[in-house]
């Protein structure tokens, strides 16, 4: 009692008020007093020992409460999807640094990324799919872009019927995401347009190229071309109807990262509005009508 009460900085008497308040509150004597001396009985025992993993996890607790201090979240995780990546991973990294104590940013060519999401290997995923089906996953949009049809400009002079430029030009397949693909395929099956001859180039670089020296047509999004180099002059657009636009959203897990999500998708928003007036030097005056950053009042 005396070394307890030492350490504890209070006087026995103290102590043995405490002890006698717990013996009262669950019922049962905690110590056997004898001539002796003092010793646990089986209940002070098994106090003790559910009393040392309690104090245990609250120290985990507090060093975990720790990482919090002065910053928004001691982790975060976050999948970019490849086409916007380059776009958005300055304002990932430079923007939540210094709120983030271990931030981590990849951006993923890799088709699984939603099973790794919904597995928890990452907190936010920003891609081109609308999650909020999923229970307990929410999803906001960020922004849309239409499909454009790139041709060669010579060619663009004489029709801008996608029908016959189909006809007249092999379709350049230049490794889209497969959400893309079938985006461009539903919209030559709703509109009759049929591929005479294609083949696939290996970036869209490439596509470029061929399309600027009249070799073929391609289907794409602006996006894809904001921060490639071609000659204006010799490549023309078509832009296709509105329905065939993709989106790309933020999604995470609900009621979890507090505030982070709706700050990210408000930087990602910047970021975007931020590209797109970049683009008079770069793009046609048709691209500005084929994009759209949402959520911005």
């Amino acid at each position: 009692m005396k070394a307890a009460a030492v350490r504890l900085g209070v006087s026995p008497a103290a102590i043995s008020q405490s002890i006698a308040r717990l013996e009262r509150d669950f019922g049962v004597a905690l110590l056997e007093r004898s001539s002796h001396g003092i010793r646990l009985t089986p209940a002070g025992a098994a106090l003790r020992r559910h009393a040392s993993i309690l104090l245990e996890v609250g120290e985990e607790m507090l060093e975990t409460l720790d990482g919090y201090r002065n910053l928004a979240l001691p982790r975060l995780r976050i999948c970019v999807r490849e086409t916007v990546a380059k776009v958005l991973l300055p304002t990932l990294i430079t923007s939540f640094s210094d709120m983030v104590g271990d931030l981590s940013v990849q951006s993923t060519p890799r088709s699984d990324y939603i099973e790794e999401f919904l597995r928890g290997v990452w907190d936010i995923l920003i891609s081109t799919d609308d999650l909020s089906h999923i229970p307990n996953i929410e999803s906001q949009p960020l922004f849309r872009e239409r499909l454009i049809a790139i041709v060669p400009a010579e060619v663009y002079r004489s029709t801008t019927s996608i029908a016959e430029i189909a006809q007249r030009l092999t379709f350049l397949s230049n490794g889209v995401p497969a959400q893309l693909l079938a985006l461009t395929k539903r919209y030559f099956d709703e509109n009759d347009v049929v591929i005479s001859r294609s083949t696939d180039c290996l970036s869209t670089g490439a596509t470029l190229d061929l399309v600027a020296q009249g070799f073929g047509w391609a289907v794409i999004t602006p996006l894809s071309l904001a921060r490639l180099y071609f000659d204006m002059e010799k490549i023309a657009w078509v832009m296709l109807p509105a329905q065939y636009s993709r989106e790309l959203y933020l999604s995470n897990e609900k009621n979890r990262l507090m505030d982070v999500p709706n700050d990210l998708a408000r930087e990602c928003r910047r970021a975007f509005v931020a590209e797109i007036a970049t683009w008079h030097r770069r793009l046609p005056p048709e691209a500005f009508d084929a994009v759209e950053v949402l959520g911005v009042n």
